[in-house]
């Protein structure tokens, strides 16, 4: 637990864990709340912070927040290429939930979503070709930041499904480089949340 109080908590999940379905996160910790709700996922492998509602009032007005865009969550990313400083990322994007894998298109297509990802560069290592990002998600979709980074040439370093088995291999990295680091609460309404107006919760390291 890295933060709680009478309406949320938030966990740093490990890797290779659901935050839903069987034996996930939410199967885990259900036992030890009377009511305890995911208000977002990240996948798997990836590590960090999960928000989860602990009554159903929170839940729907923390799921009315991230629909406009009023929780602002970031990430560190380790990518295999040299980034630009900063980046503001647009594309479309198609989940075909059959393959369980995401498409990126840079023009508007029947079926796709447009996305927007931004990145800052935090550090960079030019002989290994490495890049460590402080990325933003603006829409918060399936895969989105390991297939829009992928797309643009920056593929996470341990992804396997959108980066490179070559690259992975070389560095000896089997999962994904991907945490979800920091939570922060833009609430303006004056609502029971109002308390967490601009909060963030953050990962110590």
């Amino acid at each position: 637990v890295v933060f709680e109080d009478e309406n949320i908590v938030v966990f740093n999940k490990p890797t290779n864990l659901e935050v839903e379905g069987n034996n996930s996160l939410t199967s885990i910790m259900k036992n030890k709340y009377y009511y305890l709700m995911p208000c977002h996922r990240i996948d798997r492998n990836t590590t960090g912070l999960v928000l989860f509602a602990k009554n159903e009032e929170t839940l729907n007005l923390i799921t009315d927040l991230f629909k406009n865009q009023k929780i602002e969550k970031h990430y560190i990313a380790c990518v295999y290429g040299i980034s630009k400083p900063k980046d503001m990322l647009n594309a479309y994007l198609f989940k075909d939930s059959k393959k369980a894998i995401v498409y990126i298109s840079d023009e508007p297509k029947k079926g796709y979503t447009k996305i927007q990802t931004s990145y800052s560069t935090i550090s960079q290592n030019k002989d290994k070709k490495l890049s460590l990002l402080d990325v933003t998600l603006h829409t918060g979709k399936t895969h989105q930041i390991r297939a829009h980074l992928s797309y643009v040439g920056l593929p996470l370093l341990g992804d396997g499904k959108y980066g490179s088995y070559e690259i992975n291999k070389r560095f000896k990295v089997n999962t994904q480089a991907l945490c979800s680091y920091s939570i922060t609460f833009h609430v303006n309404d004056d609502n029971m949340l109002s308390y967490l107006n601009d909060t963030t919760i953050k990962l110590k390291k």
